[in-house]
């Protein structure tokens, strides 16, 4: 069976810039695969029904056929900015994870290649069907949080993560030991409630899916409890001790924020054309949410500043040609509850065509009585 010294990979992975790696088996993850079956079940996954035409993800060989070994690899992103109050995940503000970090290991492959010609090897980041973060833990890089996340000690969870599955017989790393001890600070912190227990992430809460994933309304309940949000969140790893070391960390210049996204607020996404929308996404994660969605969630953190100030251009997106972002729009305007916002609500409800936007006029007409919902204690 084709191998590598241990030396030789340790080489490569830290010329290609990799922080940290480790080398697991291509075992079938038995243990994972019934919570990750159990969890579909419970319906925690919501409408994200491409879980279910890859529900098997435990078997690495699966994805390379002879396949003997991953290895796992973790990359920091950078953490997010304080000072930003409208926000969009950390992770997302550089160029696009997936491609920077499946081109280093396409990399690490080619290298690899050069001393073992006759090894096979298939990269997957984020997308492939695979228990990412279940391979992480058994190679020794990170372990699970009760966030669900995966925390690499001296590193945190500003992290992300890629696999290397080859045909090369290497010598597996210890697994990594849970240390999030009897800390719940990421528990307690979510303010949509969506985790049901350590570890057990009911995303039908979870502001990352309602924000990116979910590419219908946000239920009304929900949508004060978004914030300032505008694509994906922060807050459970915000309060991860684990993330607490203010070190500065080496970081691939392509995933550093760009100065367009740092810099893009609610209004912009809310206004975008066609055109302004490729460019802002074009290389980036951010693509993963359409010009619909960008819109439903600037308008949900419009609403939620209750600022009139926001009225006339929460007015102009009534007129949206999506119906998500119109009906969104109107909910923002009930938030406010000018006497110009109600009006507009009032003309638009005359003529508007879609059943649902109509209701969420008619809703918005009436006064708030959202309430936040209780957290996890």
């Amino acid at each position: 069976m084709p191998t590598l010294p241990r030396q030789q990979l340790d080489a490569i992975a830290t010329e290609l810039g990799f922080t940290r790696w480790g080398v697991t088996t291509t075992e079938y993850f038995t243990e994972a695969a019934e919570r990750f079956k159990q969890w579909i079940l419970q319906g925690h996954h919501a409408d994200m029904d491409f879980m279910l035409q890859h529900s098997d993800r435990a078997d690495p060989t699966a994805l390379l056929e002879g396949a003997l070994s991953m290895i796992v690899v973790a990359i920091p992103h950078p953490r997010p900015n304080a000072q930003n109050t409208q926000t969009i995940a950390a992770y997302a503000q550089g160029d696009d994870y997936h491609q920077v970090i499946k081109e280093k290991l396409r990399e690490l492959a080619a290298r690899i290649e050069t001393r073992v010609p006759e090894a096979r090897f298939r990269a997957c980041v984020d997308t492939a069907p695979i228990l990412e973060r279940e391979a992480a833990a058994r190679a020794g890089v990170a372990f699970i949080g009760k966030s669900c996340m995966a925390i690499v000690p001296g590193l945190g969870s500003y992290v992300l993560l890629g696999s290397l599955i080859t045909t090369l017989a290497l010598e597996p790393d210890p697994p990594a030991r849970e240390r999030c001890g009897s800390c719940k600070l990421c528990l307690i912190a979510c303010p949509t409630g969506a985790f049901v227990g350590p570890r057990q992430l009911d995303a039908k809460r979870c502001i990352s899916y309602l924000t990116i994933e979910n590419q219908g309304p946000i239920p009304r309940d929900l949508r004060p409890l978004i914030g300032q949000h505008l694509f994906g969140c922060d807050i459970c790893q915000s309060v991860c001790p684990f993330n607490a070391s203010k070190q500065e960390r080496a970081i691939e210049p392509r995933l550093k924020a760009r100065a367009s996204t740092q810099a893009i607020t609610a209004t912009q996404l809310l206004t975008l054309t066609a055109s302004g929308y490729r460019k802002l996404v074009k290389g980036s994660a951010l693509a993963r949410a359409n010009r619909a969605q960008l819109g439903r969630n600037a308008a949900v953190v419009l609403g939620n500043t209750r600022d009139p100030i926001f009225t006339d251009v929460l007015i102009s997106a009534l007129g949206s040609i999506y119906p998500l972002i119109r009906g969104h729009a109107a909910w923002a305007l009930g938030q406010i509850q000018t006497p110009s916002a109600l009006q507009a609500l009032a003309d638009a409800e005359l003529h508007e065509e879609d059943h649902w936007v109509r209701e969420e006029l008619s809703c918005a007409q009436q006064k708030n009585t959202s309430k936040p919902l209780n957290r996890l204690p």
